[in-house]
């Protein structure tokens, strides 16, 4: 505890949160670290933080399995919304921008219980097994892709492995330049120009490396890797695109206290023979 104690800060949106188990017991409650009232009316959210370990980093504690960052993602996504959602990373790392704009973030998900046999049984697992981590960076995608984080992540194979042998013939220097000069959308943005770098890249590293095979498959796979940012990474236009949509949410649920209820029917709703209570939706057909 004490190598990884919480840092004094100062919040502009945050509060204390009543403790009503300390209460129950008659225990004096003072902390400005755990149990965290927010509320971002810029964002439109407000929630509790378990725990602010520094200005930049949030601790959630969680009694269920565990998730990995890469699930915690995709049950966040809003085209489409995923079947069974979870917003509370993109939530918790949107609130806590309005606090700290232009530094990287992060919230850490503390699995209590994972590998509860194991710990009781006397072989508890690393406290790093226990941990999800989402790191939110301001950056846009391009911007990303051009850092050492990147060029690590995309060497964390197999020396054997085509990606990683292209990529240490090139070296960071060259693939940063290149990507720096180069504004790598990610998959599904701007296909043109997407193609036309994953082309001017190929050429790079074939007069770079050489007319080899490896090269030709490594770019392959460099590229494929490139689709979107790592599992556990956010970037600016994912808490932007989150944001507008959390504003959009707002707007129906405005518009439906101003319509009717029951809920009116609409094209673009859930899929609705699977919604719970079918007597509440209003519908002329």
């Amino acid at each position: 505890m004490e190598a990884n104690s919480p840092a004094e800060q100062t919040s502009e949106t945050e509060s204390d949160r009543d403790n009503e188990l300390a209460a129950q017991l008659d225990v004096p409650y003072e902390s400005g670290y755990t149990e965290r009232w927010f509320e971002s009316s810029s964002v439109g959210l407000h929630g509790f933080i378990d725990l602010l370990l520094d200005q930049t980093t949030l601790v959630d504690y969680k009694t269920g399995s565990k998730s990995t960052p890469k699930n915690l993602i995709d049950a966040a996504a809003i085209e489409p919304v995923d079947e069974y959602p979870n917003f509370q990373a993109l939530s918790y790392l949107a609130h806590q921008r309005t606090e700290r704009p232009n530094e990287r973030l992060r919230i850490h998900f503390v699995h209590l219980l994972h590998e509860l046999d194991a710990a009781v049984s006397g072989s508890p697992p690393p406290v790093e097994d226990l941990i999800t981590t989402v790191t939110y960076v301001p950056q846009t995608f391009s911007e990303f892709v051009s850092s050492r984080e990147t060029f690590d992540e995309l060497t964390d194979y197999a020396d054997s492995n085509d990606r990683v042998k292209t990529l240490d013939a090139i070296g960071y220097d060259r693939f940063q330049k290149f990507f720096e000069s180069h504004a790598l959308p990610p998959a599904g943005e701007a296909p043109e120009q997407r193609q036309q770098v994953i082309e001017d890249f190929k050429s790079m590293a074939t007069s770079t490396v050489g007319s080899y095979a490896y090269v030709t498959n490594g770019c392959e796979l460099i590229f494929s890797d490139l689709e979107k940012p790592p599992a556990g990474y956010v970037l600016e236009s994912d808490l932007d695109a989150f944001e507008a949509f959390v504003d959009d949410q707002l707007d129906a649920l405005a518009s439906y206290r101003a319509d009717r209820f029951p809920v009116a029917f609409r094209d673009d709703g859930p899929t609705w023979d699977r919604v719970t209570y079918r007597d509440l939706i209003l519908t002329d057909r």
